[in-house]
């Protein structure tokens, strides 16, 4: 499954979700990891859960049928009719998606669409597992000073629920439009507190040193998330091309965040920006 949360706050849409794709053990598929928030424009954004294939498959089909012109309710509307035709020739409930459709413009909006149809979600929404939506309401309740994005990293990161993994991705929108947030770990395993200046010794992958920093595209509307990691000198990112209905993950070796993004932007055709850089 996954966990896919909208929060509306502030005149602002914030969107978490996991990148794991996973399987019943009993279909012996092996998971993967994917975007599973994508923009159709740079005001809309549709993300999902389940059935990744004919997620994948909708989203595609919205831009052929040029749904970016659509009102955000009748855009909401096509998706569940989409659904239903999936629905009618799986009936089983993991292969039919479940989606958040949000805009900014020109009401900052979020809808659901499942087995219930379509509706509102007023501040807070979400799709995927409810064990993992309820652990997430439930220490946000507990702690008023917790945010959603550090509960919702925590339980990725800590492995609570074996179907919400991998990578936590984050989407922020306002009136300018939607962009992914950048985000950057750094984890020093020879750390000594000393009088006077320090400076961290983050390590190596040898020594038990880790950092990443994400890559991100530079412009709204550009579908694209990527995780560079310091120590490994390795990068991967994930790409979806509406053009050419295309999903992909790149991979490359580099020496820095700055050479893996010259890389991957040749691939790409658009500009990407990362978050920091180690050394």
């Amino acid at each position: 499954m996954t966990l896919v949360l909208a929060v509306v706050r502030d005149e602002e849409i914030h969107l978490m979700a996991d990148t794991l794709i996973s399987f019943d053990a009993r279909l012996g598929r092996k998971p993967y990891h994917a975007l599973k928030i994508l923009s159709l424009s740079s005001i809309t954004v549709l993300a999902f859960s389940g059935g990744h294939e004919h997620a994948m498959h909708i989203f595609f089909d919205l831009f052929s049928v040029r749904a970016h012109e659509l009102e955000i309710f009748e855009l909401a509307k096509l998706i569940e009719h989409l659904r239903s035709q999936i629905s009618s020739r799986f009936p089983s409930s993991d292969e039919v998606p479940d989606f958040l459709i949000a805009s900014t413009t020109p009401n900052i909006c979020v809808y659901r669409i499942n087995d219930h149809g379509v509706s509102l979600c007023s501040s807070f929404g979400w799709i995927g597992n409810p064990q993992a939506a309820s652990y997430i309401s439930k220490n946000i309740h507990q702690d008023a000073q917790c945010n959603f994005s550090s509960v919702f990293r925590k339980m990725v990161c800590d492995e609570i629920f074996g179907d919400v993994g991998g990578h936590v991705v984050r989407m922020r929108g306002t009136e300018a439009g939607f962009k992914f947030m950048p985000c950057m770990r750094l984890v020093s395993p020879r750390y000594i507190l000393v009088e006077g200046w320090n400076t961290v010794d983050f390590g190596n992958a040898e020594s038990g040193g880790y950092g990443f920093t994400s890559i991100t595209p530079c412009e709204s509307g550009k579908n694209g998330y990527g995780i560079f990691f310091f120590q490994g000198k390795l990068g991967h990112f994930f790409h979806v091309n509406p053009a050419t209905r295309i999903g992909e993950t790149l991979i490359a070796y580099a020496l820095n965040s700055s050479e893996f993004i010259r890389i991957i932007e040749r691939e790409v055709g658009f500009s990407l920006v990362h978050c920091g850089s180690l050394g």
